[in-house]
């Protein structure tokens, strides 16, 4: 199931990658850091199109679950010298 997302995520243009990070102490608790290589990009794919996939993932879910946080972040690339 963790590749549905990424599978199709992967359809829209400026797609990069996806990682999930489970940490060994909190096993219930999952962070995803989706990249794409613009935030124009990202913000370019339809709600009605996030909404139909997010109902097709918990669709295909046996269990609940519920998104604590989400945040942007960006990335500061500095100069090496």
């Amino acid at each position: 199931m963790t590749t549905f997302w990424t599978t199709t995520l992967r359809q829209y243009p400026g797609f990069v990658s996806k990682e999930v990070w489970i940490s060994p102490d909190l096993a219930d608790q999952v962070v995803c850091m989706i990249r794409w290589q613009t935030r124009e990009q990202w913000k370019a794919i339809p709600q009605a199109d996030l909404d139909r996939i997010e109902q097709q993932f918990d669709a295909a879910l046996d269990f609940s679950y519920r998104i604590i946080d989400a945040r942007e972040y960006q990335v500061r690339r500095y100069p090496s010298s």
